[in-house]
Parts: C-alpha cells; sequence; structure tokens
C-alpha cells in the first residue's frame, strides 16, 4: 500500500462555477479536459464556451443571475444544466425522465 500527493486542481476559467454532479452529490465538479496548449492565439478570442453561458434548461435562468441558493445539477441524458429545485430528479432533467 502507498498514498499518493493529490496536486490542487487549477481552473483555468478564474469564474469557475461550482456545480454538482449526480455521482457526487453536493460536491465539486472536477473537469478532466485535457489542456489545450495555447498555440499562437493573439486574438484573445476562446473557442470553447465558459461556464458564463450556463443557462436552467427548464427555466432558463444564467446562472450568474440566479439569486436563490439552489444547487445545479447536470442531466446524464441531455448533458444540459438545470436547477436543482426545477426538477425531482438527482440525474435527470424533466424531459428526459
Amino acid at each position: 500500500g502507498g498514498s499518493h500527493d493529490s496536486s490542487s486542481d487549477i481552473d483555468e476559467c478564474s469564474n469557475s462555477i461550482k456545480f454538482t454532479t449526480p455521482k457526487e452529490k453536493k460536491g465539486k465538479i472536477k473537469s478532466k479536459e485535457a489542456k489545450k496548449d495555447a498555440s499562437q492565439d493573439n486574438n484573445g478570442q476562446l473557442d470553447h464556451t465558459c461556464d458564463a453561458d450556463v443557462l436552467c434548461k427548464e427555466c432558463s435562468e444564467n446562472y450568474y443571475k440566479t439569486k436563490r441558493k439552489c444547487d445545479w445539477l447536470r442531466c446524464i441524458i441531455c448533458q444540459m444544466w438545470l436547477h436543482e429545485d426545477c426538477t425531482i430528479f438527482d440525474t435527470f432533467c424533466v424531459v428526459c425522465s
């Protein structure tokens, strides 16, 4: 047996959003996306959509405009985000359930 040190996660996006996942309820999402090397991107424009554009599938509310304290979850079927209050399921949205 042995123990290995877990390095601290560094998010590229400074405005990282803490969502909950069906697997880890009330936990943090750890994105395992491969880090792309910045190959001569002088335009300063990002190709990928940042979390700022995340909308609830049910009520279409933007994450940053959400006033209430509510956890977000992701449907495992359609991969869309929604408020925990907007569905009675832990892993599905209303449509995919």
